[in-house]
């Protein structure tokens, strides 16, 4: 891979640090501003919770139940940001934050070396401006923490694939492929090694298997050694000491909506996906001979992209955030292809059309904002519809001023300014992500934490009716375990929950199906603290001694 030319390499911790620093603003500001979701955030907090409350990181619980449905590494994250900054939004969020400011600087890094510094600026500001990416950024699942151990170990292989000159950088990156790969390993089980090895096995067979293998000298085999035992060492003990599954159960059980997997990578992508086209034209034009040999490294990057999408889009799993893995390769693509044009005269032609679908569809999103708040609000979508009302129609003005520039700067030739002005725009409404979903997301019961610690005073007992998984939270916010109860019996114990509420003073969360349907006809006697979207918070009245 090319070296950083002398002339920039004074700039390159600088980038870095630029690069986080507004990548922090970005993603972190807003963490605060956005409910933790139930139940997938709320799951898995409050496993990383049950963690640091027993100080047992070998054996993850959820709910005090034996949980190895994910691989570890990002619980444990989770787990250390709880023990260090206690429980929040923000904390909770935190590892995910930095995983994802983690992918944008290696992706800087990458596109960097490969194509020089200004495509790694641009193919950075496309990746942290992705929808898609961004979303993930802000939601905590081990997701982002897979894309981007995957992505730091295809990116090392790479660099040691195309790295002549120096046999020490070489092998480092021979090493770090195996230790990036256990961490993907650790991060989200089986699919941590299955895709970046695919990515490799696929590209060599494209561009020449035994050449790769003669090139390989006697310090590249014994630095893949070393990385195996590093490999090996980070990642099997877990798995040994808790006979864990490889196979995480989010890719052999969980299932969305197929047309969601579909439709989300492009929309995901907007609106960088119209120069993506473009990018892989541009790469193959010439034929394969040069393509495979002289810009091998887009070659490596369009695999990378076509196999993971195709390798989820044909299994039986497709979870949406399945996808976010190709993010950091297509960023690159057209963070380069963006970056050759830029030197180029403001007023050439070069990429015309693409800046004038950017500009067409920002004019779509101008229009399509306030029709998307009236329908989610007809269909009683909002939990706050007043402010969700004022936050939309600021969505709707970032737009439309951000569109208004790109086409101004479009008409007077000035395709850098258009560039920077698609960028900013991003940012200002990618802002809104968490204020706005908070708004849509299912109800959380935080507020009714708040209640439960104001009027409780015996620890009395918290009942979840027929809610477990919409009222996930709960537990992380009372730094306790609920009682769940399933068909008017208490689990745990097998107790009815009408013997309970006669005989002791209880809270009880329960789910707008148990309100409408189950308690008219219960004969219980309840009193209703506060209510959100489809959960109900109710107390009984406070029972004396003799009354038991």
């Amino acid at each position: 891979m090319s070296q950083i030319p002398p002339s920039h390499r004074p700039f390159y911790i600088s980038d870095l640090l630029t690069i986080f620093l507004l990548c922090l603003l970005i993603y972190l500001t807003p963490s605060f501003m956005r409910p933790i979701a139930n139940p997938d955030e709320a799951r898995y907090a409050e496993v990383a919770r049950e963690m640091q409350v027993n100080e047992d990181y070998l054996n993850p619980k959820l709910n005090d139940v034996s949980y190895f449905d994910e691989a570890p590494l990002f619980l444990w994250a989770q787990a250390s940001s709880i023990d260090t900054f206690g429980i929040s939004r923000t904390s909770l969020r935190f590892p995910n934050v930095m995983f994802a400011i983690f992918g944008i600087l290696i992706t800087y890094h990458a596109a960097r070396r490969v194509y020089g510094r200004r495509a790694g600026l641009i193919s950075s500001a496309v990746l942290a401006t992705s929808a898609f990416f961004y979303a993930f950024g802000n939601i905590a699942t081990p997701d982002m923490a897979l894309t981007v151990f995957t992505s730091a170990a295809l990116f090392s292989f790479l660099a040691a694939y195309k790295e002549k000159e120096s046999f020490v950088r070489r092998g480092l990156s021979f090493i770090l492929f195996f230790i990036f790969s256990a961490l993907a390993l650790m991060s989200n089980g089986l699919e941590g090694i299955i895709l970046p090895l695919s990515v490799i096995l696929l590209f060599l067979c494209f561009t020449g298997p035994i050449s790769f293998l003669k090139s390989l000298s006697k310090s590249d085999l014994f630095a893949c050694i070393l990385g195996f035992l590093a490999f090996c060492a980070l990642a099997l003990p877990w798995y040994i000491l808790t006979n864990a599954p490889f196979l995480s159960e989010s890719i052999s059980n969980k299932q969305s909506e197929p047309w969601l997997f579909f439709a989300l990578m492009p929309l995901g992508f907007l609106p960088w996906l119209v120069f993506l086209p473009r990018a892989i034209w541009n790469a193959a034009k010439e034929g394969w001979k040069k393509f495979k040999t002289e810009n091998a490294e887009s070659l490596f990057f369009i695999i990378w992209t076509i196999f993971v999408f195709s390798f989820f889009a044909f299994s039986k799993s497709k979870l949406v955030a399945y996808i976010l893995p190709i993010y950091p390769a297509i960023a690159i693509l057209v963070g380069s292809l963006i970056a050759k044009s830029w030197k180029m005269a403001d007023n050439a032609k070069e990429l015309y059309a693409e800046r004038s679908i950017i500009s067409f569809l920002g004019l779509i999103a101008t229009a399509s904002v306030m029709p998307i708040y009236f329908t989610l609000r007809v269909n009683s979508s909002f939990l706050y519809p007043e402010s969700g009302l004022w936050l939309f129609a600021l969505l709707a003005v970032i737009f439309l001023l951000g569109t208004g520039l790109i086409r101004i700067f479009l008409a007077k030739g000035f395709f850098k300014y258009s560039i920077v002005s698609t960028v900013l725009t991003m940012c200002f409404a990618l802002f809104l992500f968490c204020p706005i979903a908070k708004h849509i997301q299912r109800a959380s019961t935080e507020g009714f934490a708040k209640i439960i610690k104001t009027q409780r005073q015996n620890s009395e007992r918290i009942i979840l009716v027929n809610c477990t998984d919409e009222a996930q939270d709960l537990n992380l916010w009372m730094n306790e375990i609920a009682s769940v109860c399933e068909n008017n019996t208490i689990v745990s114990t097998n107790e009815k929950l009408s013997k309970v509420v006669k005989n002791e003073k209880v809270f009880i969360v329960a789910s707008q199906y148990w309100v409408n349907n189950i308690y008219p006809q219960s004969g219980l006697e309840l009193t209703e603290l506060s209510s959100l979207g489809k959960l109900h918070l109710f107390t009984n009245k406070e029972k004396s001694d003799g009354g038991k």
